[in-house]
């Protein structure tokens, strides 16, 4: 599946809330909080 998708507003997000996409295994690929970039939201198996 590919989505695309307009990120404009990611860069004047509400910065009180933290905002992640990640993909099926759970590794963040998109984020408000540049230090979680390509990291994963639990370990994997």
């Amino acid at each position: 599946m590919v989505v695309k998708l307009n990120l404009e507003w990611l860069t004047g997000a509400d910065a009180s809330e933290p905002l992640i996409v990640t993909d099926d295994h759970v590794v963040i690929f998109l984020s408000s909080v540049p230090a979680w970039k390509y990291h994963t939201v639990r370990p994997l198996p």
